[in-house]
């Protein structure tokens, strides 16, 4: 069966490579108003079966998917629609069949956007056995709980879907065994250490049996259907059996599968002493920041950032140490309302004067449950379907965030004016559905991450309020910056743990368990950092260039309108259009 689905496989390329290798031609010899009406069927195209090419990103994406001409045919875990290279050089030949000159100016953008990030992701599928799938915070095992507790549930045939996406996980896992089998085979599977995080991790939702989440979520999650109390138990035991009996069997499974592979990893340092793993880490730098700097250019930008960082807090300690003091005894919570809910809704005022307006959306603060408290984030907002995103949900994890002033600029960074915020603007202006697809990281979480920095300047903390205002945005870089340089020092550089203490030492912090922790966590999952901390430096670069160069009169608006107007992209392009 695989031989002749290769076979296959190849020889449509080949009709497919003669059919586009005369497109331009043709294209060319169409009028301007042709290929944009081709342009844009051949986008709808693209939409729909990218999105569809999976159940779950169909279902989160969209709520009627009828909509945009999209009937469900085939349940599914585990496909996708781009797996090898060569899809990606398929996609991208059929892209650059239109004549660029002939679209209009949304639809170039449109097209550059698509053409970068397919690039991006082609040099990232380069190296298939190198990406993470399982990892401490951002895995497959910490994440798929959350993703099945809040599967969109929005009529009976949606129940009848997710009940029956439960009954392919166990051959899901299977798949994703194999794949981290043939990874073993590669010398590429993880260090024991990072594997007893994740194995752990496991054991510790497969305890939760009767209270497990999948469990005691569902009633009230199908309860507002109206089904009528006898359909409405059955569809709550259905759940409950297979829950019991088929998903928590299978991570059993799994569990015991991936730690037969202890022992099989060949490394414990970071990725540069894999064969290409310098090569496979400047690609996935590139595809999770959305920038060109090469990783030595991030070296450079971040030690840049750290020295500056350490001058001004030098400066501030030396001409106004009353007012480090009063930081140093300064709680947020003294300054904002006394719940959750309505520092959402007060940050979202603070927004009035200096970003543009969007149209009224809703949210909700869940909790994270608590099997899931030790290794999820401390908080992270559920990206809602695009035709129905005035619907939004933040999670918090209470055992990490367990004030209202931990939990301030966490708001701030998943909802105002930061990922609930910045998604609604763009779902709202979204010029093809496409785009929704094209995950930049480092625009996003960059945008949070500012948005998370510039919410300590909302506030009034009396006295010395804009020094503190200060110091409050330096600790925030600084919490980001050194992890990144010491990202980039391990997976790029070649950093042991020696190499981490003593950079460590150099800025003051010389705790052991400091430098393990971090050195821990930056070989479990290379880059993580990285689309927070250089998303928000390129963001930062930009600002400073457009404050040159505008003519505005409120420039702080003016730079919001101008950075949410273009969506998420590349840096590159937003620097183009800057000029």
């Amino acid at each position: 069966m695989k031989r002749r689905i290769i076979i296959l496989f190849c020889s449509l390329f080949i009709i497919v490579f003669s059919v586009y290798s005369v497109l331009p031609f043709i294209h060319s010899h169409q009028s301007t108003a042709t290929v944009q009406k081709q342009f844009t069927q051949y986008l709808d195209q693209l939409f729909a079966d990218w999105v569809s090419s999976d159940t779950v990103t169909l279902h989160y994406q969209l709520a009627n998917p009828s909509n945009y001409h999209i009937s469900l045919e085939t349940l599914s875990l585990s496909n996708s629609y781009f797996i090898r290279t060569s899809d990606y050089e398929k996609e991208l030949d059929k892209l650059h069949s239109f004549q660029n000159s002939k679209l209009n100016t949304s639809q170039k953008k449109t097209y550059h956007i698509l053409e970068d990030y397919l690039t991006r992701e082609k040099n990232l599928s380069k190296y298939p056995f190198y990406q993470t799938v399982f990892s401490p915070t951002t895995g497959l095992q910490a994440q798929l709980p959350v993703t099945l507790c809040e599967f969109p549930l929005r009529c009976e045939g949606d129940i009848r879907i997710y009940l029956s996406l439960l009954k392919e996980i166990p051959d899901y896992f299977q798949e994703l065994y194999e794949n981290e089998q043939e990874k073993s085979k590669q010398g590429l599977f993880y260090s024991d250490r990072i594997l007893d995080q994740i194995l752990g991790q496991m054991d510790s939702f497969i305890s939760e049996t009767t209270k497990n989440p999948l469990i005691t979520s569902f009633p009230d999650r199908i309860h507002t259907l109206s089904l009528g109390n006898q359909k409405e138990q059955q569809y709550i035991h259905k759940n409950q059996n297979l829950i019991l009996y088929t998903v928590l069997p299978a991570y059993q499974t799994l569990r015991n599968n991936l730690a037969s592979l202890k022992n099989t990893g060949k490394n414990d340092l970071g990725l540069c002493y894999y064969d290409d793993g310098k090569k496979y880490y400047a690609a996935l730098v590139a595809s999770l920041t959305g920038s060109d700097a090469t990783p030595k250019e991030l070296i450079t930008m971040t030690e840049q950032n750290l020295s500056e960082c350490y001058k001004q807090l030098e400066e501030i300690l030396y001409l106004y140490p009353d007012a480090y003091e009063s930081f140093l005894n300064t709680k947020i919570e003294h300054y904002i309302p006394n719940s959750e809910k309505k520092t959402l809704d007060w940050l979202k005022k603070k927004l009035a004067n200096d970003f543009p307006d969007i149209s009224k959306v809703s949210h909700s603060i869940k909790t994270v449950p608590k099997c899931l408290e030790d290794y999820v984030s401390p908080a992270f907002y559920m990206l809602p379907s695009i035709d129905l995103y005035k619907n939004n949900t933040i999670y918090i994890n209470r055992k990490q965030l367990t004030d209202l002033s931990s939990a301030y600029s966490v708001l701030a960074h998943e909802g105002y004016p930061g990922h609930l915020y910045q998604t609604a603007y763009f779902y709202e202006h979204m010029e093809h559905p496409i785009l929704s697809l094209c995950n930049y990281e480092g625009y996003v979480e960059g945008w949070a991450v500012y948005a998370e920095n510039l919410s300590y300047t909302f506030l009034d903390y009396g006295k010395y309020s804009s020094i503190i205002a200060q110091l409050y945005q330096i600790n925030h870089i600084l919490n980001l910056a050194i992890p990144s340089r010491i990202d980039l020092g391990v997976h790029y550089e070649g950093w042991d743990k020696k190499n981490v203490k003593q950079f460590l030492s150099g800025l003051g912090l010389e705790k052991e368990e400091i430098s393990t922790d971090i050195f821990d966590s930056i070989v479990a999952e290379p880059g993580n950092y990285l689309s927070y901390y250089i998303g928000f430096l390129e963001i930062l670069a930009l600002k400073n260039d457009y404050m040159k160069i505008a003519q505005n009169t409120d420039k702080n608006l003016a730079f919001h309108q101008y950075f949410l107007a273009n969506g998420p992209c590349d840096f590159s392009y937003l620097t183009s259009v800057l000029h």
